[in-house]
């Protein structure tokens, strides 16, 4: 996990983004994210 989201190299990695969501108040992010 990089927690870098979609702009890391694993940005389309689940796990990811689970890390991100313990982060970061991730809802608009995980909207952006799956907008793509």
């Amino acid at each position: 996990m990089d927690g870098l989201g979609p702009l890391g190299p694993r940005g389309f990695d689940p796990t990811n983004w689970q890390a991100m969501s313990k982060r970061h108040h991730s809802r608009k992010t995980a909207r952006e994210t799956f907008g793509h």
